[in-house]
């Protein structure tokens, strides 16, 4: 007798024998093909004359100086525009989010920069940036807090001291393999991290006899009781319904402080990088990352090249949490975790592309926005949440997929008992927030494999006019004019062959 088979039982068989998938492939292949083959005739011909538009402007693409420039200047100016129109309760609210994304934007920039020293232009793959960050942070804590040094001061001797543990770590892990370097500089992170949760000496401003509260409190930057007491004089025009009325308030946010004087140090941060990377000294960082031994047979010291460029690379990332430290007043164990500061900081890094350093501000700008506005949706709940339409929807899918779907196929136990009931099941801000991140990772290293802003390529612009007798960009346009002119002259006399073989056979 033939053994009956339950709906269920042939539901599982067709998903793992893919059966559907196929099906559902054989159906909507041809209609795909024949949607791509049409928009392909409409639009086809007005692509091509957009792309020969663009590439006899900008020979290289993004490669290209000015384009990247210019996409770097619109994407940072979309982007202050979604900041500006980020939902908040009033006008002072709205100030503060403002001030202090561009405050985190400065300091994960500036950690991004000193990632892109050592793994984009040297091939030494750092994970443990936010350890050179927490010397920094820590260090510039200790001595405010403790000692009653200078923010200034103190922020100078953290990085002096950065500097000098990046380059004494040189010596005996720089020889190491890429894989167990980057092995080393995660261990650090977590060493770092766990000192700060059982090491009294690393407490100041807490209960030093309690355990349970670790970390270094009273954290004061530079000038900050003088700007919280007089602040400046600030100008906004707000709008009463018959116009706008020019109103003037004092600003005493120390996060305007910080943001203003954070921009200045990325502006020093990023011209030292550029020029560090475009001497005599950044060329002999990039031929190490290409080819280690080549560069050794022209006489370069490989190994006291690359222990200078993780003493520098330390001192930035320092100098970047000196800076945190002084945003958050407060640096405990939390502040070393690797989700919310390595991972960011790496998902910055790919995103911006290596080896430019517009790209790392860039990759930063990005990553904070997303951050502070998931952090917004993380504090929805009830009403609230239900009235947000991106969160109702994401809601409904992941309680379709649960419910629904694995509800159906392994029974209501397979969620109630670790996620309750139906009616209550909702997704977790946090966790959306780090998928969508990697999910962004993954789109742009497919559509874009060295970022948004790739490495441009160092042309001495002396040498090309010496040469050519123009300037290298009119002397590019005229070479990427040569070689579309010559692309088309060589497709037209093959495609001839190809149509007569066709006919032919």
């Amino acid at each position: 007798m033939k053994k009956r088979v339950s709906l269920k039982s042939r539901i599982k068989a067709l998903i793992v024998d893919n059966r559907v998938a196929k099906k559902f492939r054989e159906i909507t292949s041809p209609m795909f093909q024949k949607i791509g083959n049409t928009s392909k005739r409409i639009f086809g011909p007005y692509f091509e004359k957009m792309k020969k538009a663009f590439y006899t402007r900008f020979p290289d693409g993004r490669k290209d100086p000015r384009f990247s420039n210019i996409l770097f200047w619109i994407t940072m100016a979309l982007l202050t525009a979604i900041l500006i129109l980020q939902p908040s309760a009033n006008f002072e609210s709205k100030r503060l989010l403002v001030y202090s994304v561009i405050t985190k934007m400065v300091i994960f920039s500036i950690m991004a920069i000193a990632l892109n020293l050592h793994t984009g232009y040297s091939g030494l793959v750092n994970f443990g940036v936010i350890f050179f960050a927490g010397i920094g942070a820590v260090g510039t804590g200790l001595l405010i807090s403790a000692y009653g040094v200078d923010p200034l001061l103190s922020i100078a001797l953290s990085v002096l001291i950065a500097v000098a543990v990046g380059y004494l770590l040189s010596y005996p892990t720089i020889r190491l393999r890429a894989d167990y370097f980057a092995i080393v500089t995660i261990a650090l992170g977590e060493i770092l991290r766990l000192a700060l949760i059982v090491d009294p000496f690393l407490k100041s401003g807490t209960e030093k006899a309690n355990i349970e509260s670790p970390g270094i409190a009273n954290i004061k930057g530079p000038f900050q009781d003088w700007w919280e007491a007089t602040g400046v004089t600030m100008v906004r025009f707000k709008w009463t319904g018959m116009g706008f009325k020019i109103e003037t308030y004092q600003e005493t946010n120390y996060f305007f402080f910080l943001s203003i004087f954070g921009i200045i140090l990325l502006a020093g941060v990023y011209v030292f990088s550029e020029y560090l990377v475009n001497s005599p000294y950044g060329r002999a960082l990039k031929g190490i990352r290409e080819d280690e031994e080549a560069v050794e047979s022209y006489g370069v010291d490989v190994f006291h090249t690359k222990a200078w460029i993780l003493g520098i690379g330390s001192g930035i990332a320092a100098l970047a949490g000196g800076l945190w430290a002084w945003a958050l007043g407060f640096i405990g164990p939390s502040f070393m975790n690797p989700a919310a500061s390595t991972f960011l900081v790496w998902a910055a890094f790919i995103l911006g592309g290596k080896a430019n350093n517009k790209g790392m501000i860039l990759g930063a700008y990005i990553i904070v926005l997303s951050d502070q506005t998931f952090r917004g949706l993380a504090t929805l709940s009830g009403a609230e949440r239900q009235q947000n339409i991106f969160l109702r929807v994401v809601d409904d899918i992941f309680r379709f997929i649960v419910v629904d779907i694995g509800g159906f196929l392994f029974g209501k136990s397979s969620y109630e008992d670790t996620l309750g009931p139906a009616s209550s099941i909702e997704v977790d801000v946090n966790f959306l927030q780090i998928s969508l991140v990697g999910l962004i990772i993954i789109i742009s290293m497919m559509k874009f494999e060295e970022g948004i802003l790739p490495e441009i390529p160092y042309r001495p612009r002396k040498i090309v006019e010496e040469i050519t007798g123009k300037t290298k960009f009119e002397s590019a346009q005229e070479a990427s004019q040569k070689a579309f002119l010559e692309a088309k002259q060589t497709e037209k006399p093959g495609s001839e062959k190809e149509k007569t073989g066709a006919n032919e056979t």
